[in-house]
C-alpha cells in the first residue's frame, strides 16, 4: 500500500515538473516573439529618422551640427532597438551633445516634423563683452600690444567664441588675472553679477566721456579700470566690490561730479583715481608730485587743507 502511494507521488511530482517546464517555455517563447515583434516594428523604415536639418546658426555650419545628431542616431539600444527610431530617438542626449560640442549655441530645440524628419531649431550666444589676455591700452596710442587675445563672451560670462577685431569702445574687455582664471572656449571669464555690476560701472564712466579701454579682474575683489580721455590722456580708477559694485559706482560718480564743480571740464587731468578706501578716494593729477585724498563721497566732507595720515608722496 505504502509502495502503490509513494509511485503515485513520485508520478505526480515529474507531470508538475514538466508542467512547470511547458509554461516556462511558453512564457519565454511568447516573450521572445514580443521583442521580434517590436524590433521588427521599430526597424520599419517608415518609423525611421532619415533627414535631418539644423536652422538659426551662422557661427557654426548647419551641416556639422546634422552630421553630429546623425553620428548619435547610429547604432541600436541592446542591439535591438534602432537609435533612429521616430518614437525612441535620444533627445536629452542629443540636446546635451550640441551644447557641449558648440559652445557659441545657447539653447536647442529639437522638433519631430514627421515620422522621418527632424528639425533642429538653435539660437546663438550673442557677445555682450569680451574678455581677453595681455594688457589694456595704456598708452593712449594704441589700441592693444600685439599679445592681446580675446574671446568674446555672453552675459553669462561665459567665453564662446575668438573675437574678431572690433573697434574701440564697442564692447568692454575684460582681462582676468585672478589667480587660477585661464581663458579658453567654453571657460567663464566673470560671474553674471560680476559683469553686470562691472559693465554698469563702465556705462557710469562712459556718461563722463571716457572711453573704457579695459577692465582687469585681480583677486580679493579688487579691479582697474583703464580710461581714455577725450585728450587721450590715460587714467587707472582702482576700486573693488566689498561694500557691493553699486556702492563703487556711486563714490566714484560723486567724486567725479564733485571735482568737475570745482575745476569745470576737468576730468581729463587724472593720472589715477584709487577709490578702495571707503568712501575715501586719492587720486593723483598729471604733472603734480603728490598723491591727494579727497573726501567726496557719500557720508564725507571735503577738506582740502586735510592731513591724512595715509597721503603719501612718490
Amino acid at each position: 500500500m505504502y509502495s502503490s502511494r509513494a509511485l503515485h507521488n513520485s508520478k505526480y511530482s515529474k507531470r508538475r515538473k514538466k508542467q512547470k517546464i511547458r509554461a516556462y517555455a511558453i512564457v519565454v517563447g511568447l516573450f521572445a516573439v514580443i521583442v521580434a515583434l517590436f524590433s521588427y516594428i521599430f526597424h520599419v523604415d517608415t518609423f525611421r529618422i532619415r533627414d535631418v536639418s539644423a536652422k538659426g546658426t551662422t557661427l557654426v555650419s548647419p551641416k556639422d551640427v546634422e552630421s553630429l545628431i546623425r553620428a548619435d542616431l547610429d547604432g541600436s539600444y541592446w542591439s535591438l532597438i534602432p537609435r533612429d527610431n521616430a518614437f525612441l530617438y535620444p533627445a536629452s542626449q542629443i540636446k546635451d551633445k550640441i551644447l557641449s560640442t558648440f559652445n557659441s549655441i545657447d539653447t536647442v530645440m529639437i522638433q519631430r516634423k514627421s515620422l522621418r524628419e527632424l528639425e533642429i531649431t538653435l539660437t546663438e550666444r550673442k557677445t555682450y563683452a569680451l574678455g581677453c589676455v595681455g594688457n589694456p591700452d595704456i598708452s593712449g596710442v594704441v589700441e592693444d600690444d600685439d599679445e592681446t587675445v580675446c574671446m568674446a563672451i555672453d552675459k553669462k560670462g561665459l567665453a564662446f567664441i575668438e573675437s574678431p577685431d572690433f573697434s574701440a569702445g564697442v564692447y568692454t574687455k575684460f582681462f582676468n588675472r585672478k589667480k587660477g582664471s585661464e581663458l579658453k572656449l567654453g571657460s567663464t571669464v566673470l560671474t553674471p553679477a560680476e559683469l553686470a555690476g562691472l559693465e554698469s560701472v563702465a556705462k557710469l564712466f562712459a556718461s563722463k566721456k571716457y572711453t573704457v579701454t579695459g577692465m582687469v579682474l585681480a583677486d580679493e575683489g579688487w579691479y582697474e579700470a583703464h580710461l581714455k580721455g577725450v585728450s587721450g590722456r590715460m587714467t587707472v580708477v582702482f576700486f573693488d566690490d566689498h561694500d557691493g559694485f553699486e556702492k563703487a559706482e556711486k563714490n566714484i560718480g560723486l567724486f567725479l561730479d564733485e571735482r568737475r564743480k570745482v575745476a569745470p571740464g576737468a576730468g581729463d587731468e587724472f593720472e589715477y583715481i584709487d577709490a578702495r578706501y571707503g568712501n575715501s578716494i586719492y587720486y593723483k593729477i598729471y604733472g603734480s608730485k603728490a598723491d591727494t585724498s579727497d573726501a567726496t563721497a557719500e557720508g564725507t566732507e571735503n577738506d582740502p587743507n586735510n592731513e591724512d595720515p595715509m597721503r603719501f608722496v612718490q
